[in-house]
Order: structure tokens, then C-alpha cells, then sequence
């Protein structure tokens, strides 16, 4: 059987906080970033920030990102969101705005950094997300163990529950069954509060449609963790290959497709 029952409580809950009143809420800021051509599709980029809410302040760390992106001809929609599980509910209001700005055959893909990523995990096991990407994915299944945990866990229980159980009502690889397009996953070697085994964990939820790499240790800024500047640039290589993809399924009218095995130039997977 499937796991019908958590993912029904989860979205029973989320249909609840939409509607739940609250005059202090306000629209959660948001950047828009065209390509100076003609845009091959949409990225959503969804900032990372230990499930706080994101201001317009935290925006601005994501415009490299963006501009990235826009080089490679697409448009990005930057965003705020909510605290707690108020995020989902932003993330999934904004992915509609995000198809929106899509053109006709158009791909509209999600790119996360932590807490960004998991909510664009999330989103991706609900919606037909043309493509993932998830950079330092917690799965909320995989303990640190570093002192950088114990904070991490302090939100943890604050946001999701004391328990475990709790934890996988709101994990990504909880719902990986209901994924309808490829997903990349990147983990820094020496990220301290998300280890790769997080990455192993959803790899190993839908093995057919997660791409999972480790990140080796270096001199480069990756969320968490400082990384190989060699192995983030292959990183950022697989980002482009996987967009391509995607704009080449959407042109097609195909909704999604399973990852192809690693090129020798890919980043090597962890071994665990």
C-alpha cells in the first residue's frame, strides 16, 4: 500500500492553514529575472532559511543564482515564504504564479537550497514539476552530528514535531512514490547540518528519477558547506543538462522522464 494516509493528513493540514485567518500575513516578496532573449521556461528558486520566514532582504543572496539561470535563457521567480508549514502553502501559491510566467510548451522547474529545497521536494511529490533541483535537501529523516545539529533539531521539533514520526509526515522521501519529474540532489561532503546521507535517502525513495551527488570538500561557498570549486562547477553543469532535458520534454509535450545514467564528466556519487 501506499502511504496515503500521512500525505492525506499533511495536505488536510495545509488546506486548514490556507484559510486560517491572520491579519499580520502579507504577500511573501518576490523577484522576477527575464533572460535578454527569449525565455526557454521558468525556474522557480525557493531560499533557504531554516523554515523562518524569508524577508526581501534574504532575496538578494539568490540574484547570482538567478542570474545563472537567466544566462542559460530563463526566467526566475526568487520568493519569500512563511514560517513553519505557512511555507508550503506560499511555495505552492507562487509554483501556479511561476506556470504563469511559462510560455506555451514550456518547462517550469524548482531549484531549493535547504529548507528552500525541501519545500521545492515537497512541491515536486504534489504538482507536475518539470524538473528539481535540490541543493543540501534535508529529508528530516537523517540526524547530524555535528553541534550545528542541535539547533537544527531545536526547529525541527518547533516546526514539525517532537517525534520522529512526526518529522516524516513533512519528509520528502516520505511522498518520493508520488514523483512525476527528475530530481538532482547536491550535499556538500562536509555540509554540518545536512549530511549526504540525506541524499542517499531520497535516492533511494525512487531510485529511477533522484540523481544524487556528493560534493567534495574545498574552497567554494555550497549552502551549508564549502566545496571543491571544480566538483560545483560539474554540479552547475548537471543543473544546465537537466533544464535542457526539461525543455526538451516540455517542447515535446512529454510530462516527465526518468534520469539517464551519469556522464564520465558528472560529479561522482557518494559512496556512502
Amino acid at each position: 500500500m501506499r502511504p496515503l494516509r500521512p500525505l492525506a493528513a499533511v495536505l488536510l493540514a495545509l488546506t486548514a492553514a490556507s484559510f486560517w485567518p491572520n491579519a499580520a500575513d502579507a504577500l511573501p516578496p518576490y523577484e522576477v529575472q527575464r533572460p535578454e532573449g527569449r525565455s526557454r521556461g521558468v525556474v522557480q528558486i525557493i531560499p533557504g532559511s531554516g523554515w523562518h520566514r524569508v524577508d526581501a532582504a534574504a532575496l538578494a543572496e539568490y540574484r547570482a543564482t538567478a542570474r545563472r539561470f537567466a544566462r542559460q535563457g530563463f526566467t526566475t521567480l526568487t520568493h519569500g515564504y512563511g514560517p513553519g508549514f505557512r511555507g508550503i502553502i506560499d511555495v505552492r501559491a507562487f509554483h501556479r504564479r511561476a506556470k504563469g510566467l511559462a510560455g506555451r510548451r514550456q518547462p517550469v522547474c524548482v531549484w531549493g537550497a535547504s529548507s528552500g529545497a525541501h519545500w521545492g521536494a515537497m512541491l515536486a511529490s504534489q504538482f507536475e514539476v518539470d524538473c528539481t533541483i535540490a541543493a543540501a535537501l534535508p529529508t528530516l529523516k537523517v540526524p547530524g552530528t555535528t553541534p550545528a545539529w542541535a539547533t537544527e533539531l531545536q526547529r525541527l521539533t518547533r516546526f514539525f514535531g517532537p517525534t520522529q514520526a512526526d518529522r516524516d509526515r513533512w519528509s520528502p522521501a516520505t511522498y518520493a512514490w508520488n514523483l512525476r519529474g527528475p530530481m538532482l540532489v547536491g550535499i556538500g561532503a562536509q555540509d554540518p547540518i545536512t549530511p549526504p546521507a540525506n541524499g542517499e535517502v531520497m535516492r533511494a525513495a525512487r531510485p529511477e528519477l533522484v540523481d544524487f551527488v556528493t560534493l567534495a570538500r574545498g574552497s567554494c561557498d555550497f549552502v551549508h558547506a564549502k566545496v571543491s570549486c571544480g566538483e560545483l562547477a560539474r554540479f552547475h553543469r548537471r543543473e544546465a543538462a537537466l533544464l535542457r532535458r526539461a525543455v526538451s520534454r516540455a517542447r515535446r509535450g512529454v510530462k516527465a522522464s526518468p534520469i539517464p545514467p551519469p556522464s564520465p564528466d558528472s560529479v561522482r556519487p557518494s559512496q556512502g
